[in-house]
């Protein structure tokens, strides 16, 4: 039971909001992603294992969706009051809200702590007009939390996601066009709605000291907390007030793609992957994404009752399986790439959900695939079609190490960078696996020339000139081929194996480790101490003190080591020991520093400990050989000198000397508190 109503809901209810085209904008304003959010979250909802919704329970408000209303203003607010008025006690409903966002001053000052609405815009959105204040047709966040309140006062159970943002104010220097492989951001400047800087100045409220936090959330704190008769409130935010969200083709890489929010997808992609997980750890996996590919922005936000599970107020275990249907001959399963599958991929047979271990001799190879589905065949001549009683399981999960860097665009280049970038073509690292792709090509570097120099833009697509989180750059000055081989491919090098690490990290899940873990952050500053959590990024500043409690919780030895890597691609080993059963440490782990500020990550890897071996050291990703003995290794260490790590510099300073799993804590290190 929770909050007085059942803990399986009655019906499930959704509403699926995707705004592309924008009738009184200009037509280059206009978005392509919402239109796929909205089919794709329909279909994933039909087809999702733990908790199937019935198609005539979905309503859409998109264009370019056969059978859907057009997302206005009067049709989303007539969705929502419809939905208060249809659901009822332990029931589920499901909000997405895919389009333009922005901000305007807010209507009540009082209800906003910058003094700025947070606003969605319907296909219908006017402009502003400052004598009553307002932007024509926008839906604002207190109306939103005001519908959803009623909703919730049912006795209903809420999740809302919004995949759109609010403002931006970093220039996106690598969008140069607007070519199909490359992100356009959801954010509308408000200056498009006729809202000046004057009006958003005079807008905000002064502050004094400290100052506050600036968060993406606005809905929550609007909708009635639970009690004994309202039901459960979640919300996910795609992106803190101050910055924008993407959409672009997904899944990258691969083929068929087509143009969707990064948000909405990677929401999609977890719980396929992890069905029967909380909101909260839902929350990591998607912040872990957003790790794995490098990107220092968006933040998403997590707000509500987060512990509960996803679609549901219980939490499972689960294991990555599938019936096989089989239709004339074909052998189809419902998973695709969103479950972490890809083509040519090898599966397991079971007979029954329940069986522990895979058939080693009954597997399936993926065939083709989809987002949502696949066909497979037998691996073995010999192997007969399997009646619709038998499972295709998953595995193994494979790791690209490959590491893609985007040319800079023709217009850029000059006879004499030419001549430098040829020498790029068939540059080769050892242990890596360096790609060059053509311009305008989603990779992991985009190289963009501008002032004589060579900048390596992230997948974010955030070019930061100056400061000290300048976007790294090689300049173009007086250099030959060789030289400017040598610096950019040591330059490509760090990047590379650091980014390999943290794709590693993103592998290997914290749950796998058997360690209980808690960090916290100090300085003279704060008055309590700062709880780091793998659900959200943290602000540190240089002075921070960290530290780390850990404990042993299965019953074998397991090695722990601490690192760090840095904004600038540094990689620093900072602890490492051998816990035991029961054992545990409480250490004051190192200072933050001002080598580097931005996105930095802390990674804790566990790995199980043989009797009597040595403790695994994993050190040696810092040193400047690849070529140093490392004596015996795990499977894990194994993987990671796969990976190729070399020299690396220190972004933090050491305190006090000195299977498996990993732990990732994502901070950004600013150069002082707000």
């Amino acid at each position: 039971m929770l909050c007085g109503v059942e803990a399986v809901a009655k019906t499930n209810h959704a509403l699926i909001v995707g705004v592309s085209k924008y009738q009184n904008l200009p037509k280059d304003l206009w978005l392509k992603g919402p239109r796929n959010d909205a089919i794709l979250v329909r279909d994933f909802l039909i087809s999702n294992s733990t908790r199937p919704f019935e198609e005539n329970n979905i309503q859409i408000l998109a264009d370019g969706v056969e059978g859907a209303d057009i997302p206005t203003l009067a049709a989303i607010r007539g969705a929502l009051s419809g939905l208060a008025t249809e659901a009822g006690p332990g029931d589920f409903v499901y909000l997405h809200f895919s389009g333009h966002g922005t901000q305007a001053p807010a209507r009540d000052p009082s209800t906003e702590l910058d003094g700025l609405d947070e606003l969605f815009l319907p296909a219908d959105i006017g402009t502003w007009d400052n004598t009553v204040g307002t932007v024509a047709n926008a839906l604002v966040d207190d109306e939103i939390g005001e519908l959803i309140g009623a909703i919730q006062a049912k006795g209903a159970h809420i999740w809302a996601v919004f995949d759109s943002c609010h403002s931006g104010t970093v220039t996106r220097a690598a969008n140069l066009s607007d070519p199909l492989d490359r992100e356009v951001s959801r954010k509308l400047s408000p200056a498009v709605l006729g809202i000046s800087d004057a009006d958003l100045v005079a807008a905000k409220p002064t502050t004094r000291g400290i100052g506050v936090e600036e968060t993406g959330g606005s809905v929550e704190s609007l909708a009635e907390s639970p009690t004994s008769e309202t039901g459960s409130f979640v919300a996910f935010y795609a992106a803190q007030t101050n910055q924008t969200t993407p959409e672009m083709r997904l899944p990258a890489n691969k083929t068929p793609r087509e143009p969707h929010g990064l948000f909405t997808f990677s929401i999609l992609e977890a719980i396929a992957q992890n069905p029967g997980i909380s909101y909260r750890q839902l929350g990591q996996e998607i912040l872990r994404n957003y790790s794995v590919l490098n990107r220092s922005q968006p933040t998403p936000l997590f707000e509500g009752d987060l512990d509960l599970g996803v679609f549901s107020n219980t939490e499972a275990a689960f294991i990555q399986q599938w019936p096989v249907k089989q239709t004339g001959g074909t052998l189809t399963i419902k998973a695709g790439r969103l479950h972490g599958l890809s083509l040519g991929e090898t599966l397991g047979m079971v007979e029954t959900p329940a069986q522990k271990e895979v058939d080693e001799n009954l597997q399936f190879k993926v065939e083709t695939i989809t987002d949502l589905t696949a066909t497979v065949t037998p691996i073995s001549e010999s192997f007969a079609i399997p009646a619709d009683t038998q499972f295709a399981r998953k595995i193994a999960t494979s790791i690209d190490y490959s590491f893609t860097i985007a040319k800079p665009l023709d217009e850029q280049q000059t006879p004499e960078t030419e001549a430098l970038f040829s020498a790029l073509d068939n540059f080769e690292q050892a242990g890596l696996r360096l790609e060059m792709t053509d311009p305008e090509t989603e990779a992991d570097v985009q190289f963009v020339i501008r002032d004589n120099s060579l900048w390596f833009v992230g997948r974010d697509g955030i070019l930061v000139p100056e400061g000290p989180n300048k976007t790294p750059s090689v300049s173009m000055e007086e250099k030959s081929a060789d030289e400017f081989l040598a610096i950019v491919g040591d330059n490509l090098a760090r990047m590379a194996r650091a980014n390999n690490l943290i794709k590693l990290g993103g592998i290997f899940r914290p749950s796998a480790m058997g360690v209980d873990l808690q960090f916290t952050a100090q300085n003279t500053v704060r008055e309590e101490p700062l709880v780091l959590d793998a659900a959200s990024v943290s602000k540190l500043v240089p002075g921070d003190i960290v530290f780390l409690k850990a404990k042993n919780t299965q019953r074998n030895p397991v090695d722990v080591n601490v690192l760090y890597i840095g904004s600038d691609f540094s990689i620093s080993h900072i602890y490492v020991e051998r816990l035991n059963r029961e054992d545990s440490f409480d250490l004051d782990l190192f200072d933050i520093t001002d080598a580097s500020l931005g996105r930095e990550r802390i990674l804790v890897v566990a790995t199980p400990a043989a009797p009597q071996s040595a403790v695994e050291d994993l050190s040696w990703l810092e040193q400047s050989s690849l070529e140093r003995t490392r004596g015996n290794q795990s499977e894990l260490g194994g993987m990671l000198a796969e990976a190729g790590f070399a020299s690396t510099t220190r972004a933090v300073k050491k305190r006090g000397g000195a299977g498996g799993g990993i732990a990732q804590i994502l901070v950004d290190v600013v150069g002082q508190l707000e």
